[in-house]
């Protein structure tokens, strides 16, 4: 599975455990909302949630009453946005804790190789004129990519 289609899931894992009576639309515009999650995430707004929805009904229902631009529909529809838009800044919220969890242990990981390398850098041999640290170095630094 990829990262759209986790998203995605997520998305529709929250709207089946709501308990407000709302209801899924379609699986596919919820990859919309996925890209909501990563382009505009905790910023989202109704009218982001109502565009989104309205490439996918283009698409499905052409027809409908509420293709149009999200000031143009009843504020009462408005609001029908707003638990997408609250569902979308949960994922939003919980995929950026992910990829800074990702990142952190990222960023020790690399902490970890300049430490080895520093410390092969301490045991250089003055009369190898630096050619066995950077020996040492290489190796480190292959191991990493091994990694």
């Amino acid at each position: 599975m990829n990262y759209i289609q986790e998203i995605t899931e997520r998305i529709e894992v929250l709207l089946l455990e709501d308990k407000d009576g709302l209801h899924p639309i379609d699986h596919e515009v919820y990859e919309y909302y996925a890209l909501l999650v990563l382009t505009v995430g905790v910023n989202c707004t109704n009218e982001n949630v109502h565009d989104a929805w309205v490439i996918w009904a283009i698409k499905n229902k052409p027809d409908h009453l509420w293709v149009k631009p999200f000031r143009e529909i009843p504020y009462s529809i408005q609001l029908l946005d707003c638990k997408f838009r609250d569902i979308i800044i949960q994922v939003a919220k919980e995929h950026c804790a992910n990829v800074v969890a990702s990142l952190t242990e990222e960023v020790l990981r690399l902490g970890d190789i300049i430490d080895n390398a520093e410390r092969a850098c301490e045991h250089t041999d003055p009369t190898e004129g630096g050619q066995g640290n950077l020996e040492r170095i290489r190796k480190i630094l292959a191991q990493a990519e091994e990694e």
